[in-house]
């Protein structure tokens, strides 16, 4: 979204550590057993990713069976009735995580291109090595 809207802009911290202990899995619906998907377990991303689960009252919604049509009402104006029932079901904001796919990607990138140099312009395999290793160690 546009800048000018924004306060308090800093770089984000680093993702990708966490995104790569995301496991992503294939399953099926319960109610559409025929199809198959891939994503997350909701209750496994958010220990990771709190931000990226979101809770969902589970609601129960019936037609009134008690609703009379009047005047010129037909049954596609019965109404429903809702009944909240105590429990919620949580589903992973995909949006969010493309952006968290995003960053770890760049991070990924920059990582690669910093050991790829060290190859490229190291002396001898004990600099090289001496490089890669001051480069993992945190300062």
């Amino acid at each position: 979204s546009d800048v000018k809207l924004k306060d308090n802009i800093t770089p984000a911290a680093p993702k990708l550590l966490d995104f790569m202990d995301l496991q992503f899995i294939s399953y099926t619906f319960k109610s559409n057993p025929d199809k198959k998907f891939l994503g997350l377990s909701a209750q496994e991303a958010q220990k990771i990713f709190p931000g990226l689960v979101v809770s969902v009252p589970d609601i129960e919604r019936r037609t009134d069976k008690n609703w009379v049509p009047s005047g010129k009402q037909t049954e596609a104006d019965r109404p429903v009735v809702e009944k909240r029932l105590g429990t919620s079901t949580l589903g992973v904001k995909y949006s969010v995580l493309s952006l968290i796919q995003g960053q770890a990607l760049q991070e990924f990138v920059t990582i690669s291109n910093q050991r790829h140099e060290i190859i490229k312009t190291a002396s001898s395999f004990a600099d090289m090595q001496a490089q890669l290793i001051a480069l993992d160690t945190p300062a």
